[in-house]
């Protein structure tokens, strides 16, 4: 009999296993360097969260604006909250007067 994908991901040293439901891009504003949100479903909870390619760190931000809550109940709630710091950052610097650059983007080295 073949296996089944959840038998196999219940083995004891498997751990958080996941699904990789959809990948989108985006680019914000002005700034020509395409985002990358990959969204993913926990194995075993249904509940969903994402991993970015990039950050945004505007001039007037000490750090790269980065999302605290991990997993959502559905896969538009982890879309917006993946990109609404984008779109407000960006917004924000530019209601500021900053001219947008490429350097806002910070890549995300565990993508």
């Amino acid at each position: 009999m073949p296996w089944k994908v959840e038998q196999v991901l219940a083995h004891a040293f498997v751990r958080e296993p996941r699904r990789l439901l959809r990948e989108y891009q985006f680019f914000v504003g002005e700034i020509p360097v395409a985002i990358t949100i990959r969204l993913y479903e926990l194995i075993g909870s249904k509940q969903i969260e994402f991993d970015q390619s990039h950050f945004i760190r505007t001039p007037d931000q000490i750090a790269p604006d980065t999302t605290i809550v991990r997993a959502w109940d559905s896969e538009g709630d982890a879309l917006e909250a993946a990109i609404s710091p984008f779109v407000e950052d960006y917004g924000a610097a530019v209601a500021e007067g900053y001219k947008p650059r490429e350097s806002w983007l910070v890549r995300n080295e565990d993508f």
